[in-house]
């Protein structure tokens, strides 16, 4: 290169990134992947609240049937009422409740349905005296059982769970009577 005596420096060229650059892209993508992953959770539990819902309306159907062959749901004699639901219950041919009504038997897991696992990592499966299907993660044989109107429930249809009294007794959906 000739000098011509004066003191300019001839333009650099820029190649890389500043470490401000960077940053500033790290910062971005950071963000995007928060807002991403908090939707796939919130995805995901919904998606397993709905599987519990679609586990119910399976339930609930196969009780039903059962109630229009036998005359009455099959729930397990544990006292207090409401049973839990008796998955040997046998109908009119001898067919046991899961094998003639069901394609499988639900899972329990709590955690399977997004539920919490915090202290009840089970879920019970139980039918009211009216023959409404709920899920529970109360214990049926703990104080009082199933008969705190307070006990948190979840039933068919429903991504939330609901108080055992709102679908106990003259609330909710009951099937009908069997024809005599």
């Amino acid at each position: 290169m000739v000098s011509d005596g004066s003191n300019h420096c001839p333009p650099r060229s820029r190649n890389g990134f500043l470490a401000a650059d960077l940053l500033a892209v790290s910062v971005v993508l950071a963000l995007l992947a928060g807002i991403v992953a908090a939707n796939a959770t919130g995805g995901i539990l919904r998606a397993r609240r709905a599987s519990l819902s679609w586990t119910l309306d399976e339930l609930q159907a196969a009780c039903d049937v059962f109630r229009a062959v036998c005359g009455e749901a099959p729930a397990a004699p544990v006292p207090p009422r409401p049973g839990l639901l008796d998955f040997s219950a046998g109908d009119h041919d001898g067919k046991t409740f899961v094998p003639a009504y069901l394609r499988r038997r639900p899972a329990t897991a709590a955690r399977i349905y997004g539920l919490s696992a915090e202290g009840r990592a089970c879920v019970y499966f139980g039918v009211t005296p009216g023959g409404r299907v709920f899920a529970t993660q109360q214990q049926p044989d703990m104080p009082d059982g199933w008969t705190s109107l307070e006990h948190p429930v979840f039933v068919a249809g429903s991504l939330e769970g609901l108080s055992y009294g709102d679908i106990s007794g003259d609330h909710g959906h009951a099937p009908p009577s069997p024809p005599v």
